[in-house]
């Protein structure tokens, strides 16, 4: 490792990259120290580009420009803990690595943005400063399982080559660096200085206000973490008007009526870091409402007003329309999303016509989204529904499937008391209580929104240490029940057949019958069956074809079917514009193109 902001580059992959870490307002560079405390929040930022064209000639030293754009496929980000140096002679000093060395995060195009001057920008937040680290960067234009170049992530060795002819030797060795590039950058060190337990709440606490809460008349939002990793939590020691009610963060506050006194209300912040811990008290005064002007007195009021249990708009295709039942659901039906004009509605269905809920615990009542426009949308429509917590569970939108007769996980992005998804087909919707299993890899990994509701509807799972390993490859046997699952195929006997038939067997390159489970799946594989799953269910391509930097390689049995998934938007190529069909296939884009491919089956 070398001092200073450097990086070493093979292929000319980038030509410029900045990389650094900061600590509020302290931040350090390649080859630099920053120094925090224990407990500081870490905001990691990687700025990088590639050239317009690399110094890649074919044949060799002929001045002819070989036309190369590099392009990253993914950075890794790379750390280690800095433990000091190892004494000479002991098992320690005679290591070639750091054992503590892990890649914690991978990054690929789709999180990383590109600015103005053309580089390409990702800003991460590390784990909280807890211990002496170095971090470094790895970045390279192959994916995580290109045969014979990269095996989960890592760089092979390259085989010796063997021709005698010395410029068709020289030529074969400058073909392959050029398409094998990668970039190295110098690490960064961060120095974590010990903070106490004590320290991190007395500065909490030295710090922590309510601004002035001597004449509230809104909701007051209530700081849930302090000062060097120190959590703060909130409660009402003293409360007789019933004027505060503390909800996910928020004081939410109800006025005294007009008339009455102001309410004087104790909030409680309990502050603590490991086995530190103390309190601090505000006093807090409501004020009431103001006094109305003496009117006559009000009319007999009339009967309660009884619930609305169904509501329908019109919806035009150009402009779209939106709807919503109080307390229940609300639904947005956007431009484009119906071919013609007609009703979009939503109704809550009786407890003797809803589908059967099995095991579920529903969370809400069961609304059906009805339209005379067509069952399928263009464009999905936006539901919002209303639910009761589950202090156990967290929530998740289920729709029923008539044809799997099942319910369907759809997941959903909650807030407060609702939780919105979107619909691309009129059903029964239902929220429901949901147990997530949780993986320590997955939640910075490209995967994630993919995973997660490949994991709600039980298509995928992890690995027993509690890891799911987004970047390891498939075999044939894993995409396989990978793909039944999803699609709620019933299996069959034997290793390859389910009950749908021919999605699966007679897709090998030889055209021969052996299934080979324990072989890793190509590209090439995957696209074949998606293609045949679309044709099954009668989903049209979009589009024309796309056509590839490397079509003259892609084997003819697969090339149809390639065209077909890429046009379905199932597969895509590499940012060099490369399909690669002889790739294999990490878990993590196993789980992208099963999400894909549900979507374009509206399922």
């Amino acid at each position: 490792m070398r001092s200073g902001q450097s990086f070493s580059v093979f292929g000319d992959l980038i030509d410029a990259l900045d990389f650094r870490i900061a600590d509020g307002d302290a931040n350090a560079g390649m080859g630099g120290n920053l120094q925090a405390t224990e407990g500081d929040k870490l905001t990691l930022t990687i700025k990088f580009k590639s050239p317009e064209t690399n110094h890649y000639e074919s044949p060799i030293d002929s001045g002819q420009s070989a036309g190369a754009k590099p392009a990253g496929d993914h950075v890794d980000l790379i750390a280690g803990d800095v433990t000091g140096p190892a004494e000479k002679g002991t098992a320690a000093y005679d290591k070639d690595t750091n054992d503590s060395t892990r890649v914690v995060a991978t990054f690929t195009s789709e999180d990383w943005t590109t600015d103005a001057n053309g580089y390409n920008v990702i800003t991460y937040e590390l784990p909280r400063a807890s211990k002496d680290q170095y971090f470094r960067l790895r970045g390279t234009n192959l994916g995580a399982n290109v045969p014979g170049e990269t095996q989960d992530g890592n760089p092979l060795i390259d085989p010796k080559t063997t021709t005698e002819d010395p410029a068709a030797r020289f030529n074969e060795i400058n073909d392959r660096n050029y398409k094998d590039l990668w970039f190295y950058s110098n690490p960064i060190f961060v120095d974590s200085a010990a903070y106490s337990d004590e320290q991190a709440v007395a500065d909490t606490l030295g710090t922590l206000t309510l601004g002035d809460v001597g004449a509230v008349t809104a909701d007051l939002t209530l700081p849930a973490e302090g000062e060097h990793g120190a959590s703060i939590a909130w409660e009402e020691t003293a409360d007789s008007a019933n004027a505060v009610a503390i909800e996910n963060g928020v004081a939410k506050v109800t006025r005294p009526g007009a008339g009455q006194s102001d309410a004087t209300v104790t909030l409680k912040a309990s502050v603590s870091r490991g086995t530190a811990s103390e309190t601090k008290t505000f006093a807090v005064t409501v004020k009431a409402l103001p006094s109305t002007p003496s009117s006559p007195p009000p009319a007999t009021p009339d009967e309660p007003e009884t619930p609305a249990t169904s509501v329908t708009v019109d919806v035009d295709p150009a402009k779209g329309a939106e709807g919503s039942l109080k307390d229940v659901v609300a639904f947005k039906v956007p431009a484009g999303a119906v071919a013609s004009g007609g009703k979009v509605g939503a109704r809550v269905m009786a407890a003797a016509e809803q589908p059967p809920l099995g095991n579920l615990h529903a969370l809400g009542p069961i609304v059906e989204l009805t339209s005379t426009a067509g069952a399928a949308f263009g464009k999905p429509v936006e539901l919002t529904f209303n639910y009761a917590k589950d202090s156990a569970l967290q929530p998740a939108v289920y729709y029923y499937n008539d044809t799997l007769k099942k319910w369907i996980f759809l997941g959903g992005k909650a807030g407060g008391a609702t939780i919105t998804a979107a619909a691309k087909h009129a059903a029964a919707f239902g929220v429901f209580g949901y147990a997530p299993q949780t993986f320590a890899d997955l939640g910075a990994s490209r995967a994630k929104p993919y995973a997660d509701r490949l994991i709600g509807l039980g298509a995928v799972s992890g690995y027993e240490d509690g890891t799911f390993r987004p970047e390891r490859a498939v075999t044939r046997a894993e995409w396989v029940k990978l793909l039944a699952d999803a699609l709620s195929l019933p299996a069959a006997a034997g290793t390859t057949g389910f009950a749908d038939a021919g999605y699966v067997t007679g897709f090998a390159a030889s055209g021969g019958s052996v299934f080979q489970a324990s072989q890793r799946i190509t590209r090439a594989e995957i696209a074949v069956m998606a293609a045949r799953v679309l044709k099954a269910a009668g989903v049209a391509p979009g589009g024309a074809g796309k056509t590839f930097a490397d079509a003259a390689g892609i084997p003819a049995w697969a090339a149809e079917a390639i065209g077909q998934a890429a046009s379905a938007g199932i597969v895509d190529g590499y940012p060099d514009g490369a399909f690669r069909p002889d790739g294999t296939l990490t878990r993590a884009e196993a789980a992208k193109i099963v999400y894909t491919l549900l979507d374009a089956l509206n399922i």
